[in-house]
């Protein structure tokens, strides 16, 4: 499986580690399937919120054998923290970034450190260039072993939540219920759905849902998904 936002290089990485492919380069919703020699077949999944929400909730009978989430090395390192939930049921699994050609050494060294705090392969290619697709390629086959620079710490989870984003001066817009109003003073850019679940001594879930009306009423611009410990 092959995920990432539009723009990423999806279709471009994909033909470049297999040329016999008819790649299509349109955005195909939620996803497409290439299928290659042997009965095996590459996903390429969109990377927008809904398309991933959905794969999430249908749960397609993939038996997957490697994830790869792209990162834009053009643009900035930011992963879905759906795209990693995708990618984590793979045995093997990594965090690319493309146009490595192009990308600054520090945008390099975040996406490396996003990999290794999230437990996955790392990668920096440029299908244009040819830069580091062999070795992502031996990587696929089982052919080239990669050995992350930073250990995963021992016995911590990570798990993937939300982070509300609150309209500036909604909470003194009032037409709140009480928890809605608790939930509220807690939705700060930083803490995750989890942590204001904790703090207030609410089930998770129903944190989750007060978030979400939140967000449909207007008093929450944006959720950002993020991996947390």
């Amino acid at each position: 499986m092959v995920v990432g936002a539009k723009g990423s290089g999806k279709t471009t990485l994909i033909k470049a580690l297999f040329p016999g492919l008819e790649a299509d380069f349109s955005e195909k919703k939620p996803y497409r399937l290439y299928e290659l020699p042997g009965g095996l077949y590459v996903a390429e999944v969109c990377g927008s919120p809904d398309s991933l929400g959905s794969l999430l909730l249908s749960k397609p009978a993939w038996r997957l054998r490697a994830g790869l989430v792209l990162v834009d090395g053009a643009s900035g390192v930011r992963a879905d923290g759906r795209a990693l939930a995708l990618a984590a049921g793979a045995p093997l699994r990594a965090i690319v970034l493309t146009k490595a050609d192009v990308s600054p050494p520090e945008r390099i060294e975040e996406a490396r450190a996003l990999a290794a705090r999230v437990g996955f392969e790392f990668f920096a290619v440029s299908a244009t260039k040819n830069v580091g697709i062999d070795k992502l390629r031996g990587w696929l086959a089982g052919t080239v072993p990669v050995v992350q620079p930073t250990a995963r710490p021992q016995g911590r989870h990570f798990r993937v939540d939300v982070i509300p984003i609150p309209l500036p001066g909604a909470l003194d817009a009032g037409g709140l219920s009480g928890e809605e109003a608790e939930v509220m003073k807690l939705c700060d850019g930083r803490r995750s759905a989890g942590e204001i679940a904790l703090a207030l001594g609410m089930p998770y879930g129903k944190v989750r849902g007060i978030i979400s009306v939140l967000r449909m009423r207007g008093y929450v611009q944006a959720l950002l998904v993020g991996v947390v410990g």
